[in-house]
């Protein structure tokens, strides 16, 4: 599965709880979705479309990846 990174900041109204009753809020950079539930891919075109997600960019993923290496003194 893709990931994708809110773009804005934006309330999920499809995405309710005890803890947000009036729908989870995104901050840009946020991973969406942010629990491990199953969004439609129609779901993720139409916030794609609106500017509210987009695709997690293969770099940042990467260097989350690999652990940051020591600078080398001179």
């Amino acid at each position: 599965m893709a990931k994708h990174e809110s773009k804005i900041k934006w309330r999920d109204l499809q995405d309710k709880a005890k803890t947000f009753p009036l729908g989870r809020v995104y901050e840009v950079g946020d991973l969406f979705p942010a629990t491990k539930r199953k969004v439609p891919d129609e779901r993720i075109e139409e916030l794609k479309q609106k500017g509210f997600i987009g695709d997690v960019e293969e770099e940042k993923e990467e260097a989350a990846d690999e652990p940051e290496q020591p600078k080398e003194e001179k």
